[in-house]
């Protein structure tokens, strides 16, 4: 009978510290694929974001003056800036800050396409050029920063399912590329020039603050396959 009173509060113990370690494991990996549901999202956004500007940018800027040689600077600028930050990035992120770079560039992403298209008033030809280059180099490095950056916190997150997931965004990624020019068309038909990039950097940037919020960091040091594992707490009778 006394051995049976010394076993009960272990065993009450260890079932309440099971019930609170299972539920604060439903929590998380509600989060983590809330998470990774977004970042999805996001990384077809992005790619999204470089070839909107197909159906209708070329004809507004057209109506400016710019040539058809600027239009196609302009056009593929951001693969040509996209393509000289991926020499630099690997010198640049690392484990410690590719979590927040990885936020900030999609922040600077969306604000990018945003602002993009109020570019259009600027009446001096050459500031609207240089303006519109500049911010076409900023899209492609965001979207370097966030490809790169992307992989080590995927890779840390779910280790087990890493393989799956990096290809999965891979495939995100082309599909937000061919979307982009039918989107684009679309709005543009509904709401005009600016209505298209407002549209598109609205929702990109108020995805950037939900996954800004909820991604999680390289700091943690379970993955969400680790915290699969309950461990009980060692409890010692006196």
């Amino acid at each position: 009978m006394l051995l049976r009173n010394l076993k009960d509060p272990c065993l009450r113990v260890s079932q309440e510290y099971y019930i609170q370690k299972k539920t604060i494991m439903i929590k998380t990996k509600c989060m983590l694929t809330a998470s990774l549901l977004i970042n999805l999202t996001i990384f077809g956004c992005d790619n999204m974001n470089a070839s909107i500007i197909a159906p209708f940018f070329p004809l507004a800027a057209l109506k400016k003056g710019v040539s058809v040689a600027w239009i196609g600077t302009i056009f593929g600028i951001s693969n040509a800036s996209l393509l000289f930050i991926s020499v630099i990035i690997p010198f640049i992120v690392s484990t410690k800050n590719s979590s927040i770079l990885y936020k900030v560039a999609i922040i600077f992403s969306a604000l990018s396409i945003f602002s993009f298209g109020f570019l259009i008033k600027i009446n001096n030809l050459d500031i609207y050029i240089l303006v519109c280059l500049l911010n076409r180099v900023v899209i492609g490095f965001s979207i370097g920063f966030i490809h790169s950056c992307a992989v080590p916190i995927i890779t840390n997150t779910y280790s087990k399912r890493s393989a799956f997931i990096i290809s999965c965004m891979h495939g995100i990624q082309g599909l937000g590329m061919a979307l982009g020019p039918c989107i684009g068309g679309f709005l543009y038909q509904i709401g005009g020039y600016a209505f298209s990039f407002a549209i598109v950097g609205t929702i990109e940037l108020v995805l950037a603050i939900i996954s800004t919020l909820i991604t999680p960091s390289l700091n943690a040091k379970d993955s969400v396959e680790e915290s699969n594992e309950l461990r009980f707490p060692k409890i010692h009778l006196h």
